[in-house]
């Protein structure tokens, strides 16, 4: 049996797919296909899904940014210094 352990969590509101979470996380495991990504309905921080772009890191921080392409900067950097 093989065991693929994924480096990084990011957890994701459905509900901001419609501020453009969904293409940035479809960018990000493109670049980064060790993550895992779980989708959720709600991730329990009330109305910040359709504030601007966020994701959960790992369970415990969360990353918003003005917009997607502010959102793929940061979490590309982020993970970029995780994965060295």
């Amino acid at each position: 049996m093989v065991i693929i352990l994924k480096r990084h969590r990011l957890e994701v509101c459905t509900d901001n797919y419609a501020l453009g979470t969904e293409d940035v996380v479809t960018q990000l495991l493109r670049e980064f296909p060790d993550i895992e990504v779980v989708p959720w309905r709600c991730v329990s921080y009330c109305h910040q899904c359709f504030r601007k772009p966020f994701v959960l890191f790992d369970g415990t921080d969360l990353i918003d940014a003005p917009d997607a392409p502010a959102l793929l900067v940061i979490l590309r950097q982020k993970l970029a210094k995780k994965t060295t």
